[in-house]
């Protein structure tokens, strides 16, 4: 066991009660797989805890929805990775939930198992809104769902919001962001709704908020988020200190990451690999898909600067031995006499503006 190299794995559980309307995540409707499905992520866990014997310190289930998998599968997983794998006393294992009823696991379930941190798909706390995504519960199931993690004593959950959610004002958005932080989760998640094709969304688009409500919809939320105590740390992502998600991190970090399942995807030792969208290729023992080589210094600017601590010199000249380019600063500083960005001549750092423009400014200065 090489206790000098961490890693956290990533499970998909590819199943849902139905597909929400700006979904592009691999999910398929057919739960009754679920157990044989267990099965094959538990003897992949054991084949990858050979290839890579490091010290496993995140445990991430996403989907689909999770908890679509009976206790008994999740808990035959589980046992895959604490039987294989050296597993930190403190690991943070996350799981995904929907609110509402009607799921096998429930969170008591998910307790009993060892996982010690949920993220919660609220997306909205405004009812029209929910309707046009398409989800099925209610601001009350959310929670219901919240107060149960904690009675059963998790108490370390994220809540995920939408903005540009179609026909969303910043009233309704700061509606939603008052009542993700009246919950009290450690963490909130809010993400910029996107147009993927193939989607409900993506075959019949939606009227969306006009590009200056969406910008005032960040600003303004983010700024409310921070007062609330929520500081941001990622352009997405906002959390309580030191509550920050240990297992996302890793991939803004470069950090080793093992996923498991279909179109799961993994980053070990600067080499990037994926399994196919495909469930039965995976559950009939499909190779993962070679996806080259990763983390170099021009991926791990365009990750970092993704922080709200930014790129800094002295992480620079430890994973690469030299410092930020001089050639970056000087494309940057456009962007930083227009209050795109800051430097500070230790991090380079997009401001809240530089964010809702921030691909377009990597693009230019990468």
């Amino acid at each position: 066991m090489n206790k000098s190299k961490t890693l956290g794995l990533y499970i998909h559980v590819p199943y849902c009660k139905q597909k929400c309307h700006y979904c592009d995540f691999y999910s398929l409707a057919n739960p009754q797989t679920a157990m044989e499905y267990a099965a094959h992520v538990a003897k992949t866990v054991a084949d990858m805890a050979k290839r890579y014997p490091y010290l496993v310190d995140t445990v991430y289930f996403g989907g689909g929805t999770p908890t679509m998998m009976p206790k008994e599968g999740l808990g035959l997983i589980l046992q895959a990775v604490r039987t294989h794998f050296a597993v930190t006393d403190d690991a943070e294992i996350t799981c995904e939930i929907n609110p509402g009823e009607g799921y096998p696991t429930s969170v008591e379930a998910l307790a009993d198992l060892g996982v010690n941190r949920l993220s919660v798909g609220l997306q909205s706390a405004v009812e029209t809104e929910l309707g046009v995504l398409g989800r099925k519960h209610t601001q009350n199931d959310v929670k219901v769902l919240l107060d149960r993690a904690k009675a059963a004593g998790i108490h370390n959950t994220s809540v995920d919001l939408m903005w540009g959610i179609p026909h969303q004002t910043v009233a309704s958005a700061l509606q939603s962001v008052d009542f993700a932080v009246s919950l009290n989760p450690t963490h909130i998640s809010a993400y910029m709704l996107k147009i993927e094709e193939g989607t409900s969304f993506g075959k019949n688009p939606p009227p969306l908020p006009d590009e200056d409500t969406v910008c005032e919809i960040y600003e303004t939320c983010c700024s409310a988020l921070e007062q609330a105590g929520y500081p941001r740390y990622e352009i997405s992502n906002f959390a309580k200190i030191g509550f920050e998600s240990k297992h996302n991190c890793k991939y803004w970090n470069c950090e080793n990451t093992v996923g498991i399942g279909p179109a799961a995807h993994s980053f070990v030792d600067g080499k990037r690999f994926y399994y196919p969208r495909d469930l039965q290729a995976f559950v009939q023992g499909c190779d993962p898909v070679d996806d080259g080589v990763g983390g170099d210094f021009i991926e791990y600017a365009m990750l970092q600067l993704r922080l709200a601590r930014g790129l800094q010199q002295q992480d620079c000249m430890k994973k690469f031995g030299h410092p930020i380019p001089q050639e970056l600063l000087t494309k940057a500083k456009p962007m930083i006499d227009h209050g795109l960005m800051t430097y500070d001549g230790n991090a380079l750092c997009f401001t809240t503006k530089g964010n809702l423009v921030s691909n377009e400014i990597l693009a230019t200065i990468l």
